[in-house]
């Protein structure tokens, strides 16, 4: 069964946070692990966040401010950690800052893109999240999917991917990763850049 890791860094977004949180909740498909990671927030989101780990779906770990490429690489670390113990296939690792919010059929979306190609290592999408999507419609914008064997052996970074799909740099939230593509690449954030 398909299972995502969500990795969402938290630094003083107590406006937000909860809206963010809400929307992870209300997901239609309930298979997914949110780590959340607060990175030193001097106002109430650690709070916030607190109260979320009611759901055993949500685990928060809390460290000295160090940005935002480093708290998601803790948390990264973390997913990897997981990983590693039980090595099951169909884990897909996704990002979502703490100021997002997901429509409340995105993992499930997701998850069909993953069921209808089975070697997928990798989505880039801008499908999921309200800034992008067209309410009156209601109609997806489109995905790019791909496996790592179909793509040039020198474009093996996702964000180079994205690059040469669409001419354009990604968030790291527009991504959607098999996780053992992701850590067999060695996958690092650095400052909005995406590197491997």
């Amino acid at each position: 069964m398909i299972q995502f890791i969500i990795i969402i860094p938290i630094y003083n977004s107590q406006n937000t946070l909860k809206n963010t949180l809400d929307s992870l909740k209300n997901q239609t498909y309930k298979n997914y692990k949110a780590i959340l990671i607060d990175d030193g927030s001097t106002d109430n989101s650690y709070d916030i966040a607190q109260e979320y780990t009611q759901y055993n779906r949500i685990i928060l770990h809390k460290h000295k401010n160090s940005g935002v490429s480093i708290a998601r690489n803790k948390a990264l670390k973390i997913a990897q950690e997981e990983y590693e113990k039980t090595k099951a296939k169909d884990i897909y690792v996704c990002f979502l800052d703490s100021d997002d919010l997901l429509e409340n059929f995105a993992l499930e979306h997701y998850k069909n893109i993953i069921e209808e190609n089975k070697n997928i290592q990798c989505i880039l999408s801008n499908s999921v999240y309200y800034a992008n999507y067209d309410y009156t419609n209601k109609e997806l914008q489109e995905n790019y999917f791909f496996n790592k064997e179909i793509i040039n052996t020198n474009l093996i970074s996702p964000q180079q991917i994205a690059f040469h799909l669409r001419n354009e740099w990604h968030s790291p939230c527009m991504y959607c990763y098999d996780a053992d593509f992701l850590f067999s690449t060695k996958y690092k954030l650095h400052r909005n850049k995406h590197t491997t």
